[in-house]
């Protein structure tokens, strides 16, 4: 459904009604808060949206950042995987338009560590472990479980 939505709100802001694109994206992105898939949606629009004072080939490290959510039996887990050590200091040192402006860690950490709609926050990554001693690829994964009384 979000997919669907945002080829809407794609479609909207291209025949100039950004004006009704902005109220569907912020429609998307209440839906998306909501669920762990919805939540590597908006990490995807972030690694998109980052921004790297005119260096295109950071711009490009951190743009083909993928992050997929994946259901297990008893968790789901939300991942993406930084290829090289040129790409982690891209991801790290860019700038993020998310829910809580450009700091990286409150965008990734502080909104994944919190439980968002029916799942719990188990554990992750920690990004700033993450260095130039690093094997990479590097994974970096958050992983959440359904929470006690949660609706499916």
């Amino acid at each position: 459904m979000i997919k669907q939505l945002t080829k809407l709100a794609n479609h909207l802001d291209s025949k100039g009604l950004s004006k009704e694109a902005d109220y569907l994206d912020a429609v998307i992105r209440k839906i998306a808060d909501t669920t762990p898939a919805g939540l590597a949606y908006i990490l995807n629009q972030m690694f998109k949206g980052s921004r790297h004072d005119g260096d295109e080939v950071r711009k490009q490290h951190v743009s083909s950042l993928k992050a997929v959510a994946g259901k297990h039996k008893d968790y789901t887990v939300i991942s993406f995987t930084i290829d090289s050590l040129e790409q982690y200091y891209a991801f790290s040192g860019a700038k993020y338009n998310g829910p809580h402006g450009n700091g990286l860690l409150l965008n990734i950490e502080g909104k994944m560590q919190n439980d968002i709609g029916g799942w719990q926050y188990e554990a992750g990554t920690d990004l700033l472990s993450i260095g130039k001693d690093s094997q990479f690829p590097f994974v970096v994964r958050f992983f959440y479980s359904e929470s006690h009384g949660a609706k499916k």
